[in-house]
């Protein structure tokens, strides 16, 4: 009977282990069939993702503005709690507190530069001896903004203006060309970044037909820039980086890029060094007659652009002249054979060497 009472026993704490379960079942969810904590689980992945890309962008930054090299890259790469990413800030933050770049604090400055004198260096070749092509530096400067070799057309063909080339570089170090005394071509500072850029086209009757007091004028910058270095390098004599204005920065490589229209922007296909080598572009509105002085003492200069801000300071430009700002037959504007000259003033932040 005892024998017969367990094995009843037993069967009845087994019926309701089962029903238990059972019941269990019925109230919890697998975890394999709850698909919202899966899209929780991703929302979460692609979220810590998106703040270990920003803190790489922070390193990237900072090593860059501070010309230096850190163990931060790999740390926020390798980065697998948010508690490892917020070490990283707080330890760049430490470091950028210190305001300085090799010991030197970084410093507002500007210069005024000659496109004809300083940037061209077109001579004065009037006094050439006989049979020799005799020209002023004003004759070449306006021959060279005439010229049917800078002309620049669409697509289409159709005429979109005149399109000037020069190069910013510190003459003083490349030895290339006389600085003039002209700090940023002298070489003597480092760490150079462009901040605004302001003009003035000189010249008698330069506005034909305009009511207007200024015009519009356009400096493109290509994307591949450099500064020098604040420390010497053995390997490299200057600091050498490129923006992709079209890449969102922010925009997750692995999920965004998809497509040539995906959320986030550009294609999957972008072409990193065509674009490098590619020019931005700054609208400035210059007014007409200011001489160097006035561009010299100026607190601000009207009309001038920050869309160049923050790239390295040299590196190659183009002087931009819409055709729509040019007087034609019939139409008044910019009258290239009366402009003597084009200053550039250029608003920068550098470190003293």
């Amino acid at each position: 009977t005892f024998g017969n009472l367990k094995v009843d026993l037993r069967a009845a704490l087994a019926e309701g282990s089962v029903a238990l379960a059972a019941e269990t079942a019925r109230a919890v969810r697998p975890l394999a069939l709850d698909y919202w904590l899966d899209e929780r689980i991703e929302a979460f992945v692609a979220a810590r993702r998106a703040a270990q890309r920003a803190v790489f962008l922070a390193v990237l930054a900072v090593e860059y503005e501070y010309q230096m090299s850190s163990v931060e890259r790999e740390a926020a790469l390798g980065a697998r709690r948010i508690s490892d990413l917020r070490a990283v800030l707080e330890r760049l933050r430490s470091f950028v507190v210190t305001g300085t770049v090799s010991g030197g604090h970084p410093s507002d400055m500007h210069a005024v530069v000659s496109l004809r004198d300083n940037l061209l260096t077109l001579a004065d070749q009037s006094s050439l001896p006989p049979g020799w092509h005799r020209m002023s530096a004003v004759q070449r400067f306006r021959a060279l903004l005439l010229d049917p070799r800078f002309a620049a057309y669409d697509g289409q063909g159709r005429y979109l203006g005149q399109e000037i080339p020069f190069r910013i570089v510190p003459s003083g170090t490349v030895g290339l060309g006389d600085p003039g005394g002209i700090p940023l071509l002298t070489g003597l500072d480092c760490a150079e970044r462009l901040w605004s850029v302001g003009a003035s086209l000189v010249g008698d009757g330069v506005l034909r037909d305009v009511d207007s007091t200024r015009t519009r004028i356009v400096v493109r910058k290509r994307n591949r820039f450099f500064s020098q270095w604040c420390d010497p390098r053995p390997d490299s004599e200057f600091q050498v980086r490129a923006t992709r204005p079209s890449r969102n920065l922010l925009a997750d490589p692995l999920g965004d890029y998809v497509g040539a229209d995906a959320a986030g922007g550009g294609s999957a296909h972008l072409n990193d060094a065509a674009e490098a080598d590619a020019f931005t572009s700054a609208r400035l509105q210059p007014l007409v007659g200011l001489t160097r002085r006035d561009l010299e003492t100026m607190e601000q200069v009207p009309g001038a652009s920050r869309e160049l801000a923050g790239s390295g300071l040299y590196g190659e430009y183009t002087l931009f002249l819409p055709s729509e700002f040019l007087a034609s037959d019939g139409r008044g504007g910019i009258d290239l054979g009366a402009v003597d000259d084009v200053l550039l003033r250029l608003d920068y932040v550098s470190v003293a060497r």
